[in-house]
């Protein structure tokens, strides 16, 4: 008499292979985390254009976007560690200081920087900071005052002008919005005995 029960037993095993394969998966993706990889050595050494910042910025908006659909509320419970947004936010932060400027920063406050490659590093580090909460680049001083200018500007400012120019409002009205989370960073901006001759943004209560 043939025993199926192990038959069974082993489809039951290959079924739990299959659940923890499809999890894993699930959590995180090897595939997008390479890619990642790619495109941050491409920036870090100074081969980039603005389509490759534009294309890391996309993988974090998306991976961003799985990681809160799959726990919810990713404020109350940050496992972003575990899952892929996580490992790619890994390759963005750097903990040498003196390293930090290499993953494009320099973009924005570098007057002479082509608008496109501007725009698109204000959406990376939009990208970033969304996941991350206020840290760098929005902690430079030089960093900041930009991205106020760029956020409370209009058409006088050159650097507003034409589709980048509005495109780098728009993400930097959402860098200014983050930055005003943290209690230092908003006192620098909205005190007039900080910053003289600033207009104060009104982007607090704005949806």
């Amino acid at each position: 008499m043939v025993d199926h029960s192990i038959d069974h037993e082993a489809q039951e095993r290959m079924a739990r292979v299959a659940r923890q394969l499809r999890e894993t998966e699930r959590v995180s993706n090897p595939g997008v985390v390479t890619e990642a990889r790619r495109l941050v050595s491409q920036i870090r050494r100074g081969t980039a254009d603005a389509a490759v910042l534009h294309k890391l910025a996309a993988i974090i908006e998306r991976e961003e976007r799985r990681y809160q659909e799959l726990v919810g509320d990713p404020y109350l419970q940050n496992q972003r560690g575990i899952y892929t947004i996580g490992k790619v936010l890994n390759l963005v932060k750097l903990d040498d200081e003196e390293d930090l400027d290499d993953l494009a920063w320099h973009f924005l406050t570098d007057r002479n920087a082509d608008p496109a490659l501007r725009a698109a590093t204000a959406r990376l580090a939009l990208s970033v900071l969304f996941c991350t909460g206020y840290q760098h680049p929005m902690d430079d001083e030089n960093t900041m005052k930009r991205v106020h200018d760029w956020a409370v500007g209009d058409q006088s400012n050159k650097d507003l002008q034409g589709l980048e120019g509005r495109r780098l409002k728009t993400y930097s009205t959402g860098l200014l919005a983050i930055a005003l989370t943290s209690d230092e960073a908003a006192g620098q901006l909205v005190l007039p005995s900080h910053r003289p001759g600033f207009p104060i943004p009104d982007i607090r209560h704005r949806h």
